[in-house]
């Protein structure tokens, strides 16, 4: 099969309800229920991403998940969000109402499902000892909303753990929601014909359903061993040379369903109906134990030393957002609010306390205050919390004009280079640097740095898109260095700038993006009337040569002389003021 994935096509993916453009939506049909916006109470937020933000709320005294949409195809979208309106199932979560219909931002509400998705528990110690059976019953629902949405000529298009949602950890019922949005589809989902250029299908779901397999059954991120190049894992996965696999322990007829449905050809593949029967055909169970620690102190290498907390010292309130190690949560420890940050592979929870540590004399650094779970499959990160907002939610909300606090950008940007500096002078390259890895504190005016090394992991799994951070070299070779943190200081200069993500008004597809970063030196944008000293160094930054990029030194002093000369100028025009207030009573006295 030949490779043409990463090729960019002009035109844009139909047939999904797309979240890139800004456009007025008129949806005229009465059969859909159309709410108004002051009649939804917004409570909390789910998670933030990218291109969208999932928000928790009260509609007619019910609680909802209110889901903020950016279209292309303003008629594709109505005829889509009609068709899913109609959809009802006990397997699908059920989309309540729009809002907002008239703006360029609709809202969609979808019923409150309490436990959150499947990604906020598959790496999770709790879900590793889960019985097989309710396992199984977990794969089976997932089975039945594709076998459901299949029958009515529809497909999912997007399955994958974030898409499926837990109504009860004790009961593990699964409901399919966030239906056929694919233009952010991470690639170990997709099926091989999607990913060379095809339009996906009920073989392509199957496919993801298969992958889906894999990780409830090993309790990890499919194809992880290869998230250092994904460009080449992608190209293997295509040709048929790379699947995701079982563990040795699962069952083999298990093993044999997972390895039909990840048939490289898409006739091969078994039926949403024959995957519903083999599982209620077969459920065993294979129940585990969850490890006892008992320890006071966590000490890596000689010179470190952190305190060590057991479950009973901390109170779970919400998750606050999920990322390749799983979900992160809000704690209470000890009365003070901190958070849970979950890591999913023990050598990279050991060097991430290690580095944390040696960083911890830096006041814009998210602070580590202990651990939890040491000797667990999954262990915990215990962090400072922020109260405010990442960096790409704020911009988020001033580009709506929906936040009052105004940071400087400026000042941002400072902060983050100036942090850069001091990592690297300890000899460490942050790798994720990312607007949802910067954190804004609304208390006191902050600026801090998110630290989540991960030493051998990826920008592929850290948040959506992040990718698009990732300077070419390290896209294609995985060739991590101070360079490679430069470019992506230069994406967040573009956002800081235009207050969009990186690429926000593209159409193309996130492989063509990925494609035209590489090989046609694609950048995000700056605005028109965006000032040349600015455009050079954000350009200079995500130069395509990393010998080219400047230096931390370089662009540390770009910024302070710009800072002082808008200083200057600031007093300049508070002096002329003064000075005309004073003329204006000298000659009204007179």
């Amino acid at each position: 099969m030949p490779m043409n994935l990463l090729k960019p096509k002009v035109e844009p993916r139909t047939g999904a309800i797309s979240s890139q453009l800004h456009l007025t939506i008129n949806l005229n049909r009465p059969q859909i229920h159309i709410a108004q916006v002051d009649d939804i109470a917004i409570t909390g937020s789910i998670g933030y991403g990218v291109y969208g933000h999932v928000q928790k709320g009260l509609y007619e005294g019910q609680p909802v998940a209110v889901k903020t949409l950016r279209v292309v195809d303003t008629k594709l979208f109505a005829t889509e969000i009609q068709e899913l309106y109609a959809l009802n199932a006990p397997c699908l979560v059920r989309l309540r109402a729009v809002a907002d219909v008239s703006s360029q931002h609709p809202k969609v509400l979808y019923d409150m499902i309490d436990h959150g998705a499947l990604s906020n528990y598959i790496h999770k110690p709790d879900f590793s000892s889960l019985e097989e059976d309710k396992k199984l019953q977990i794969a089976l629902d997932i089975a039945r909303g594709l076998e459901h949405l299949h029958q009515r000529g529809r497909i999912h298009g997007d399955l994958r753990p974030q898409n499926v949602m837990l109504a009860d950890i004790a009961i593990t019922s699964a409901k399919l929601v966030h239906f056929d949005t694919a233009q952010s589809f991470p690639w170990m989902y997709a099926a091989p014909e999607v990913l060379n250029g095809e339009k996906a299908n009920p073989p392509a779901d199957i496919y993801s359903f298969g992958v889906l397999l894999t990780a409830i059954e090993t309790n990890s991120n499919p194809l992880a061993n290869h998230r250092t190049n994904f460009y080449a894992a992608i190209k293997q996965v295509i040709e048929g040379k790379l699947r995701p696999k079982c563990t040795s322990a699962c069952a083999s007829w298990l093993a044999t369903l997972t390895e039909e449905c990840l048939s490289l050809d898409p006739n091969k593949r078994p039926s949403a109906n024959s995957v519903v029967a083999t599982i209620v055909a077969k459920m065993p169970k294979k129940p585990q134990v969850i490890p006892v620690y008992d320890n006071q102190w966590y000490n890596p290498q000689e010179g470190v030393k952190v305190q060590i907390f057991k479950n009973n010292d901390y109170t779970l309130v919400n998750t606050i957002g999920s990322g390749r190690a799983g979900n992160t949560r809000l704690c209470v420890l000890r009365g003070k609010t901190v958070v849970l940050r979950f890591v999913d592979d023990a050598s990279d929870f050991e060097q991430t306390v290690k580095i944390m540590s040696m960083l911890d004399n830096i006041p814009t650094l998210v602070k580590l205050l202990g651990v939890s779970d040491v000797d667990a499959k999954y262990p915990n990160l215990l962090v400072e919390y922020v109260d405010g907002s990442d960096l790409r939610n704020y911009l988020y909300q001033k580009l709506r004009s929906q936040i009052e606090i105004s940071f400087d950008p400026l000042d941002i940007a400072l902060t983050i280079i100036t942090t850069l500096q001091t990592i690297h002078s300890a000899g460490i390259i942050y790798r994720n640097l990312n607007s949802m890895n910067v954190l804004l504190d609304h208390t006191t005016m902050q600026t801090k740095l998110n630290i989540v090394i991960e030493p051998s992991g990826s920008f592929i799994f850290g948040g959506i898109n992040a990718q698009y951070w990732a300077a070419p070299e390290v896209i294609t070779d995985s060739k991590y260095s101070i360079k490679s943190d430069i470019y992506s200081f230069g994406v967040i200069l573009t956002e800081l700038d235009t207050y969009q993500p990186p690429f926000g008004s593209s159409t193309l597809s996130n492989f063509q993006k990925v494609y035209a970063i590489i090989e046609d030196n694609l950048r995000p944008e700056l605005n028109l009337n965006c000032e040349e000293w600015y455009r050079n160094l954000a350009n200079a930054c995500m130069h395509q040569d990393p010998d080219l990029r400047p230096t931390t030194e370089d662009i540390i002093q770009i910024l302070k002389t710009q800072q002082q000369a808008k200083a200057r100028k600031r007093f300049s025009k508070q002096k002329s003021r003064f000075r005309w207030s004073a003329s204006s009573d000298a000659e009204d006295s007179s």
